[in-house]
């Protein structure tokens, strides 16, 4: 039986607002003791905070974690999803930019006494007042490890600037009460959609990160929670099970950086999965899936990594699919300001590069056209008689070699929006596509 502890969610900050930190060389030292005075603020009042909930133990990822072993950091990393989900509450300091700031318990002004007026019972009010946009919006919310620590802890308390907010999956409440949320935040929820699962990533893949190379490790909690809930096989941030529509994704750059990507530097990543940019990513903007059919069908995958998955380095990386694959033209789309590209000029169609994203407007005066090999991803269909039916597609590129089955590389993706009748089975393949050859390819 494990004791009630509480975890803690906080930046870092760099140098010396830096947080004290386990090593190999203060390990045992710090086993027997670690003075109160070579703590930062912010664990020290999380440790008030512990205290007062009558709570014995804190868990502090600095300090619980041998930051200068690689190994112990690869094991205790992925048990980022039992850690959170196990913790009695986890402390956000919200309010601090490094570990120095605290959790602003000292610094907060009293709130003011409203007193009653006839049916009204009076109150304490806050000022400013409660803005769960405002904590939306913070530094620590725009961390990249804290998504799995926000998302995976059942109970959390957010140390704002000027008040407490109680976050826990039924309820959201400010402490002056101006902003409740009864429905709260549901995930991870007992019931989970594909589009969850990509709504998720978007807003993963935009989070920001010291150590891009973190961006594999960070996620492993989400992902081995999410593995264990719903029975299903993980791929490199997709799912086995749900292939053909997470494929989809769709590289789109950054705000500010012109809509340029980024290259990932972790190495041995292929070029399907979306963590091999340091960007954001986001799915085709389609209608709630009502029904879809797969068009890809996965024969062989198999991931292999030196140690634990996700948190260590990628040993090897092998997806062997059959898909129709057919040989098309990229064109520009007729209007000057819209973006992506065109299938064979069909301008119910976008296509995306992966090296472009959104960025495909500015090489307009020197793109002319592009013969590509497309494969043939998903048919979906959404709710409501007139929404019309899309299918999903991949922009590869052959890999010449002497090897069993052809090799291809991802350089983007696309969907089409099929607005021909006949186009309306789903387990046929649209007009466009029909002379389409199946094949059984190696995606690297």
């Amino acid at each position: 039986m494990i004791s009630p502890y509480t975890t803690l969610s906080y930046s870092w900050g760099t140098g010396a607002s830096g947080p004290s930190r386990t090593t190999k060389n203060n390990f045992h030292e710090h086993l027997c003791d670690i003075s109160w005075s070579k703590l930062t603020k912010t664990v020290q009042d999380a440790i008030y905070v512990t205290h007062a909930l009558d709570i014995k133990f804190l868990w502090v990822d600095s300090l619980c974690i041998i930051q200068d072993d690689p190994k112990d950091w690869e094991n205790e990393a992925a048990k980022m999803s039992d850690i959170f989900a196990g913790s009695e509450l986890t402390i956000a300091a919200v309010g601090a930019i490094d570990s120095c700031d605290g959790l602003k318990i000292d610094s907060m002004a009293p709130p003011i006494y409203d007193p009653p007026e006839e049916e009204y019972e009076g109150a304490l009010i806050r000022w400013p007042v409660a803005d769960w946009g405002r904590l939306e919006q913070s530094h620590l919310f725009s961390r990249g490890w804290v998504f799995q620590e926000m998302l995976l802890s059942r109970r959390k308390l957010h140390f704002a600037e000027d008040q407490v907010y109680w976050h826990c999956r039924c309820l959201v409440e400010s402490e002056d009460r101006y902003h409740i949320n009864h429905e709260g935040e549901l995930r991870p929820s007992k019931v989970m959609t594909n589009e969850d699962w990509h709504d998720l990533m978007f807003v993963y893949s935009g989070k920001d990160f010291t150590f891009n190379t973190d961006r594999l490790a960070a996620l492993a909690g989400v992902v081995k929670w999410y593995s264990k809930e719903y029975n299903v096989t993980p791929l490199l941030g997709l799912w086995r099970e749900t292939l053909s529509l997470d494929l989809a994704w769709l590289s789109v750059g950054r705000e500010g950086d012109g809509g340029a990507p980024r290259k990932s530097t972790i190495a041995g990543l292929p070029s399907w999965t979306w963590l091999v940019w340091d960007d954001c990513v986001r799915f085709p903007q389609l209608p709630r899936v009502r029904e879809h059919v797969p068009f890809l069908r996965v024969i062989y995958c198999s991931i292999n990594w030196v140690g634990e998955p996700m948190t260590s380095a990628l040993k090897s990386v092998d997806l062997r699919v059959q898909a129709p694959i057919k040989t098309l033209t990229l064109t520009l789309p007729q209007e000057p300001e819209v973006v992506g590209l065109r299938l064979n000029g069909l301008e119910q169609s976008e296509v995306i590069l992966d090296e472009l994203g959104w960025s495909s407007i500015p090489y307009r005066d020197s793109f002319q056209s592009e013969t590509v090999d497309v494969l043939i991803l998903e048919g979906i269909r959404g709710y409501g008689h007139t929404t019309k039916s899309h299918v999903t597609f991949l922009v590869v590129q052959e890999i010449p070699g002497t090897t069993a089955f052809p090799r291809y590389k991802r350089i983007g993706a696309g969907q089409m929006r099929l607005v021909d009748s006949s186009d309306d089975d789903l387990a046929q393949l649209p007009s466009i596509f029909s002379d389409s050859v199946e094949r059984i390819v190696d995606l690297i």
